[in-house]
């Protein structure tokens, strides 16, 4: 359902939000696909349709995209406390 309308706005489904937060959050597809009860299949359908919808190459140019278009905010976001960084960069 991932397109853009005649005023160039973005439609997203609320399941592609979700698949949104989680990439934006470093899921890979096959963990997106076990939290969401989806297939691996269906997350990588859901994240091409979003990616041709914007022109994006990569998921890392969908998730700026999604920020930039203001389909993903800060506030869809959980925020890590300090007790949750990694110290080791991973």
């Amino acid at each position: 359902m991932s397109e853009t309308s005649g005023t160039g706005r973005w439609r997203v489904s609320p399941r592609q939000v979700d698949i949104l937060v989680l990439l934006s959050q470093g899921d890979a597809y096959k963990a997106i696909a076990r939290k969401l009860n989806l297939s691996p299949a269906t997350v990588a359908y859901h994240v091409g349709r979003m990616q041709q919808a914007v022109q994006a190459r990569s998921v890392p140019a969908l998730i700026a995209r999604a920020f930039l278009l203001g389909v993903l905010t800060a506030e869809l976001l959980p925020m890590l406390g300090v007790d949750d960084l990694p110290l080791d960069g991973t």
